[in-house]
């Protein structure tokens, strides 16, 4: 009698072990995007962009698909004169290049770009203009999202 009790116990706790580790797993699952809404100006506060970029790339050599989403005034890392803003010494524009070269993605609101004069020929190579559908599609698949 001892001896089943024993084995049912061991039973119950493995299973339970194993429940544990499958839960884990769908959460991993779960989180597996991350967005970074960046609407800080890099001309009037490059150490957030910063850390935004910065914090992408992080998550991608964690295995996390990034994209960061340029919209309010992060559009302006666009503009001509950003070429020359960075932080400790850094290029913010180099930086941002170099986290898609990376494998991330930069998402760019049309209206934003709109807002402070620009239009889709003033969209690099390797961003994307964002589209309504395109975005309310990866919310739907609920990724981690952090403003900057």
């Amino acid at each position: 009698m001892k001896v089943l009790k024993i084995t049912l116990i061991t039973i119950l706790i493995l299973s339970l072990a194993n429940i544990s580790s499958e839960a884990k797993k769908n959460v991993q699952m779960e989180s597996a995007e991350m967005i970074i809404n960046l609407t800080s100006d890099a001309f009037e506060d490059a150490h957030s962009t910063y850390m935004a970029i910065n914090f992408a790339e992080m998550g991608l050599s964690n295995d996390l698909e990034v994209t960061i989403f340029l919209n309010v005034h992060g559009v302006r890392l666009l503009e001509e004169e950003a070429a020359s803003l960075s932080f400790h010494g850094e290029s913010l524009v180099d930086k941002l290049n170099s986290f898609v070269e990376q494998g991330g993605k930069v998402i760019v609101c049309p209206m934003c770009m709109q807002a402070y004069g620009m239009d889709t020929g003033d969209l690099p190579a390797n961003f994307e203009l964002g589209e309504a559908i395109s975005m309310m599609n990866r919310i739907k698949n609920k990724p981690v999202v952090f403003t900057y």
